[in-house]
């Protein structure tokens, strides 16, 4: 492709380029260094939760935080006081590019709180490695017995808890 972008004509008078996304693997070498997180959105019986989902990606500790909408202060409020005040502060955090995570407030927090806030490619999700713990947390709610499946949202600590174990 970008032979024939070089050899096109017209490409080359519009100044048309193939442009590459700058590809880096994403490491982490201790506990808090780089928080991945996300949103996942269940819907049950025509009825949407929302869930914060995070993982530590250097430990693959991994946490899932009901949360009311997917708002920047509702984000915002269960960072801090569901991870923040638990586990400590992490130094980046990584997420997708949505509303909710590139907001002023969550730019705020980050920067109080000596959090470099990065961030994946657009369209991309397997760029972030939380994806991977929304389909596991997905495959292990499904496990639940039936009855359990009913009130899914109060064993969502229990299934959490046993996956980190």
């Amino acid at each position: 492709m970008p032979h024939k972008l070089r050899s096109c004509e017209r490409c080359v008078r519009s100044g048309t380029h193939a442009q590459k996304a700058p590809m880096s693997t994403i490491v982490a070498s201790h506990p808090l260094e780089l928080l991945t997180i996300d949103f996942l959105t269940i819907e049950v019986k025509g009825e949407k939760q929302n869930i914060l989902v995070i993982m530590d990606h250097f430990t693959k500790f991994a946490q899932a935080i009901l949360t009311k909408d997917q708002t920047a202060r509702t984000t915002a409020r269960a960072l801090w006081n569901e991870f923040f005040m638990t586990y400590g502060f992490p130094g980046r955090i990584l997420s997708d590019q949505g509303r909710d995570f590139e907001s002023k407030l969550i730019q705020e927090l980050c920067s109080l709180a000596g959090i470099q806030k990065c961030k994946t490619t657009p369209y991309h999700p397997c760029g972030n490695p939380v994806e991977r713990w929304n389909r596991t947390l997905i495959g292990m709610l499904r496990t639940l017995e039936t009855e359990q499946k009913k009130d899914w949202r109060k064993h969502l600590k229990s299934v959490v808890h046993a996956y980190n174990s």
